[in-house]
């Protein structure tokens, strides 16, 4: 029995020991003092402890801007992301304020900062393109791949759309993949001052430094560099041939016609069962973002106003867009093939993976564009609108005449015709996914006209403003959805 207990009490110290033991390192990464440790275990603190002093030592202390409560980048930083680093070092020592156009790598900034260069663009300078980007190194390589191929097609397209990358922070790998372009393209940094602050402890943060980000570009390219015109696209998107004729066209006619709220390159509804004509495009009052345009006018009167988190949509909102539209294709000219990110997963196979991206080389300098004037645009939809007979879903989908229209009476029922057809059933402040006056046109299987539109009488932006169907309406950005309805007559 004592020789039990012996053997007992010696192996309970020898426990407790290994336990105090544990408990010290995790507090402070090496052994209590007093505590004798095997080889092992003292390897392997060894490695923990010069790792850690080692990472400490080369990185110094940040400076303001770059306080991030995010993993630092690697130890060992590549070679073309230190060249990066040094050329805005380089920036920064040289220029007080870069100039816009001659300048290939500008010093870090932030929205609340002074501007990181200055304008005017060169004589010639149609619209500037900015790439945004954040942690996704192999999209951004394919992205920049195919907007360097489309742009390289005219060799105007280098004075009247000149590139710019605009990353937010510095995660590793997306600065070798710049650093490879910098002879085609210039870079921007955005870094921030502290983390953001959400209104509640549930929301994300990464929705709050987009739009930093967001602010930070818009702020940088009208009113620092002084571009009239601005293109946004993501690190996910492919580009149609014709995609800078296509702004190039519509930039000039959206100056011309103040109701215009931007342009834009996307069709939410554009999977290839609803889309055929490839010169076809709508008024929209919906913000479809997503590869579009805006202009220094349209930033002037937002700017001011410009929201903390949710960008997309706040852009959605009536109260910001103040009556004007979007000009939006019936095929897109860009494609985003990014499933994994904000959107994946079945979203992203059902609404995104089957988007057709135009492939004609279409010259919209040349094209008539008379009838998307907001009047001439109002009569011919009204006309249309009402010839058009009413039928139900189902038999709307399989009409070999048209257009036909198929009518709802309430967003609930709304969201029914679409869940039906398959489609996005999403609406922001009583305005449908690329609706016009709360018609949504699609095309079925015999290339039809189906305009799902509201019954006479009645608003979906009053059904909306009196609270009807607000706690089913999703979110604006593409992470934020509602679930799919399963049953369709469409697939």
């Amino acid at each position: 029995m004592r020789t039990n207990f012996v053997i007992v009490a010696g192996a309970t110290i020898f426990l407790l020991c290994q336990g105090v033991l544990l408990y010290s390192v995790r507090l402070d990464g090496a052994p209590s003092k007093g505590v004798k440790v095997g080889a092992g275990t003292q390897g392997r603190l060894v490695q923990l402890v010069t790792r850690e002093e080692g990472t400490a030592a080369r990185q110094g202390p940040k400076p303001r801007w770059a306080r991030r409560q995010d993993p630092p980048p690697p130890a060992e930083v590549a070679a073309g992301a230190r060249r990066l680093r040094q050329a805005q070092e380089a920036a920064l020592r040289r220029w007080t304020r870069p100039d816009a156009t001659s300048t290939t790598v500008f010093p870090p900034g932030h929205e609340d900062g002074a501007c990181v260069g200055s304008g005017p663009p060169r004589i010639g300078a149609f619209a500037a393109v900015v790439m945004v980007t954040f942690d996704r190194a192999e999209y951004l390589a394919r992205a920049l791949e195919s907007m360097l191929h489309v742009h390289a097609l005219d060799p105007d397209n280098q004075l009247r759309f000149p590139l710019y990358i605009s990353q937010d922070s510095d995660a590793p790998g997306v600065q070798e993949v710049i650093e490879q372009h910098l002879d085609k393209l210039r870079y921007l940094q955005h870094r921030e001052v502290a983390p953001p602050i959400p209104s509640n402890k549930r929301e994300i943060l990464a929705y709050y430094r987009i739009a930093n980000h967001y602010k930070f570009i818009f702020q940088t390219f009208f009113d620092c560099f002084g571009f009239a015109r601005l293109i946004i696209l993501e690190d996910d998107m492919l580009l149609a041939p014709d995609f800078f004729p296509y702004f190039l066209g519509l930039g000039r006619f959206m100056d011309a016609d103040p109701s215009l709220y931007c342009v834009s390159s996307w069709n939410d509804h554009g999977q290839s069962k609803f889309v055929r004509d490839q010169h076809t495009l709508h008024r929209t009052d919906f913000f479809p973002g997503l590869g579009w345009m805006t202009n220094a006018g349209v930033w002037t009167s937002i700017r001011e106003a410009w929201p903390p988190a949710y960008w997309d949509d706040w852009m959605r909102l009536n109260s910001t867009r103040q009556g004007r539209q979007c000009i939006r294709p019936e095929v897109s000219r860009t494609y985003n093939f990014g499933e994994h990110g904000s959107s994946k997963g079945q979203y992203f196979r059902t609404f995104l993976k089957p988007v057709t991206l135009a492939s004609e080389a279409i010259d919209w300098a040349s094209e008539d564009l008379s009838h998307l004037l907001p009047d001439e645009y109002a009569t011919r939809f009204e006309a249309m609108l009402a010839s058009a007979p009413t039928l139900a879903a189902d038999a709307a989908w399989t009409s070999a005449a048209g257009p036909v229209r198929v009518e709802y009476a309430s967003l609930q029922q709304y969201r029914l015709i679409t869940g039906r057809y398959r489609m996005l059933r999403e609406w922001k402040d009583g305005v449908p996914r690329a609706a016009y006056r709360g018609v949504v046109r699609v095309r079925n299987p015999n290339g039809v006209e189906v305009l799902i539109a509201p019954v006479p009488g009645f608003d979906p932006g009053a059904a909306a403003a009196s609270g009807e169907g607000r706690a089913q309406e999703p979110g604006g950005a593409m992470g934020r959805r509602g679930k799919l309805v399963t049953r369709s007559i469409t697939d």
